[in-house]
């Protein structure tokens, strides 16, 4: 049989997850093939949808740790990661218990959950005590959300800006190459530095986006 990543990288949206799913179904390979690299590409690459990787999960009778933990980390870079949490609870209680992986992927949730719920607060206040919303504060506020992992709400701040510099630029940039959405970070209209295309690089590489590593590669 092909190898996994390979198999997997060929896998450019949904559909193609789901035909590989079925192939390896019907070739009663399923229970054999690595089931938690299939449910970790479903659950955090661009291709997949965490919420038919949790589907996946929920049909098989005995989830093995690093099946909790395709779903898990899945969630904690999600925009609610408590969700990863309280997934954790579930798995505590389940007669298979955490990891040190396991307990990695929840502690980046609990960071997460508290950056954005720190942010908002911030945010929040601004808004109440009539403060005036700077370049500086923005751009900082961008990068709360985007190094948290809040990419909707980072993109929402960047488009309310009256002046972009190329800070924020670059922090918006960055923290799309480096969540789940480095595609959309080749959509900036400006002229990227060295970092940002190693940054795009090494995202190309992590979600197995080929057009975007040569891309990256000729520039």
């Amino acid at each position: 049989m092909e190898p996994i990543y390979s198999l997997l990288r060929k896998c450019t949206s949904l559909s193609r997850i789901k035909q590989l799913q079925s192939h390896l179904i019907i070739t009663g390979s399923f229970n054999y093939f690595p089931r938690s690299k299939l449910l970790d590409f479903c659950a955090t690459s661009p291709a997949g949808d965490l919420s038919y990787a949790t589907y996946i999960f929920r049909q098989l009778p005995s989830p093995a740790i690093n099946e909790w933990n395709a779903i898990i980390r899945g969630l904690a870079i999600t925009p609610q990661p408590t969700n990863a949490i309280t997934w954790f609870v579930s798995m505590s209680r389940a007669s298979c218990k955490p990891d040190a992986l396991t307990c990695s992927f929840v502690l980046k949730a609990c960071a997460r959950a508290l950056a954005v719920f720190e942010g908002r607060e911030v945010q929040s206040q601004v808004l109440r005590y009539g403060f005036v919303f700077d370049v500086l504060l923005q751009t900082t506020l961008l990068d709360v959300y985007a190094k948290s992992g809040d990419l909707d709400s980072a993109r929402k701040v960047f488009d309310e800006m009256s002046v972009r510099d190329v800070t924020c630029w670059n922090v918006l940039i960055y923290g799309l190459a480096q969540g789940s959405r480095p595609s959309d970070a080749l959509e900036m209209p400006m002229v990227p530095d060295l970092v940002l295309w190693q940054t795009l690089l090494g995202a190309s590489k992590t979600y197995g986006n080929v057009e975007m590593a040569e891309k990256a590669l000729s520039s």
